[in-house]
């Protein structure tokens, strides 16, 4: 009898990433999990009055994935101009304000079309457009909402589903975008759209102080904020899936008050990572600069977020680093791209290696070994497997072995798994990742006779 040939693809990709988490949903990349990458959030990427108009190149130029935030303003109708969203701090204006569409999207489009043409998931998003709505009128979300339906295809969506109370799987795409914690917000971006659409965008947990007799907003903010990383923190939504945390949660008193970096300030803030992390939130520190006093003249930034110095600014950036917050806001952008990169934690992409062969009949009940090699750094092994005519009998599980012990196996149901430092899979073991060869191990419990299945490993 002539042998049928059933075609089996096995994609195996190693990324090199911060840290490791633990995906929403087997389908969604690891890398899109809170704890899963550090990377710069470019504080205030958007010119002001006509000046600092690369700001938004420097920050792309320091490497991908990397964080923008955009500031947007609703300008009413005058002097003949209709009212529109642009990217602006405050008033007043002068008219050369960019919109979010030529500004932010338009400059990203070269980047974000072939990426999405290219498929490659495991490293997606690579780009994070925080938006901070500096006006919350109606009609500002409207069009906010109207112009993110342009770039759908762009965007990591979500379904908008009956319980809002629960996270929805992700369809991850290369631009994920994040809003605030206005309740106006969520209503516009959450509760309007009806159920089975997708949510375009996703909002903060709301960080809001109980009022307290005889203390003003400011004290009680204070207190609220210094009391943050004792508590565990409200698990997220369906909507609301990110921590915006001013500095002022891990310093007494914020950047103005910084002083000598303690194991005190290092404890707080590992504990407010690690809560917004158990409670699948990625987590956005802001803002940390550190310059002499007077730069600022020069380069548009605000003295509110200067620790002092660079010395200071990198102690903080590296033990944010090491804590493993999402994304750190700063206004020096190529500085601590810098730091990033020393860390070990620069930008990187996926590698990919192809492995090929074939099972028959006589490697049923066999384990097969393929090694591959981990190279330095690497602190994140993301696998993604898929082949042909299941249904028909034939089956593979897998295994997973790093140079020097086991590291977890899974039935032919798991199609997809992942192993990193601190989180890994259900039944594969987190840890380091050691460079030097690996074995991805391929269990055949069923191949039907005269059946020869061909394999491909994608690393």
């Amino acid at each position: 009898m002539a042998s049928r040939r059933f075609a089996c693809v096995v994609v195996l990709s190693v990324v090199v990433l911060s840290a490791s988490g633990t995906p929403a949903v087997e389908q969604v990349p690891a890398s899109a999990a809170p704890g899963a990458r550090v990377m710069l959030d470019a504080h205030n990427a958007y010119p002001y009055n006509g000046k600092f108009r690369d700001r938004i190149d420097r920050a792309i130029a320091t490497g991908l994935p990397v964080a923008i935030e955009q500031d947007l303003v609703w300008r009413p109708a005058a002097d003949g101009r209709p009212a529109r969203s642009i990217v602006s701090h405050e008033e007043p204006f002068d008219g050369s304000e960019p919109s979010l569409r030529d500004y932010f999207f338009e400059r990203i489009r070269p980047i974000v079309e072939p990426v999405l043409k290219s498929g490659n998931r495991p490293a997606w998003p690579i780009i994070i457009l925080n938006l901070d709505l500096k006006t919350n009128e109606p009609e500002h979300h409207r069009a906010l909402w109207e112009l993110l339906g342009e770039y759908e295809s762009w965007l990591t969506t979500a379904e908008r589903t009956a319980d809002g109370g629960r996270a929805a799987p992700l369809d991850v795409k290369p631009v994920l975008v994040l809003t605030g914690e206005s309740d106006a917000q969520a209503e516009a971006f959450h509760d309007n759209v009806p159920v089975g659409g997708r949510l375009r965008l996703f909002g903060a947990i709301a960080l809001r102080p109980p009022p307290i007799d005889g203390m003003s907003r400011e004290e009680r903010l204070a207190r609220f904020l210094e009391a943050l990383p004792d508590h565990p923190l409200p698990h997220a939504t369906n909507y609301r899936r990110w921590l915006n945390a001013p500095w002022a949660a891990v310093e007494a008193g914020g950047q103005a008050k910084a002083a000598d970096w303690t194991s005190h300030e290092d404890a707080r803030l590992r504990t407010l990572v690690r809560r917004a992390h158990d409670a699948d939130l990625w987590i956005r520190l802001w803002t940390l600069n550190g310059h002499p006093v007077g730069e600022e003249k020069q380069t548009g930034w605000s003295t509110r977020y200067n620790v002092g110095s660079k010395e200071a600014v990198e102690r903080r950036w590296r033990a944010v680093i090491a804590a493993g917050a999402d994304f750190v806001a700063t206004d020096q952008y190529e500085a601590f791209a810098a730091v990033l990169k020393d860390e070990g934690r620069a930008p990187a992409t996926p590698r990919e290696i192809v492995l090929e062969g074939t099972l028959t009949p006589a490697n049923r009940l066999a384990w097969l070994e393929r090694p591959f090699e981990v190279p330095p750094g690497t602190s994140l092994i993301h696998v993604d497997t898929s082949y042909s005519d299941r249904d028909k009998g034939t089956a593979i599980e897998f295994g997973l072995y790093d140079p020097h012990r086991f590291r977890g196996a899974s039935r032919t149901s798991k199609t997809r798994f992942f192993v990193g430092r601190t989180m890994a899979t259900p039944s594969y073991h987190a840890g380091e990742l050691t460079p030097g060869t690996w074995r991805l191990l391929m269990g055949v419990p069923s191949i039907r006779d005269g059946v020869t299945t061909t394999y491909r490993v994608t690393e």
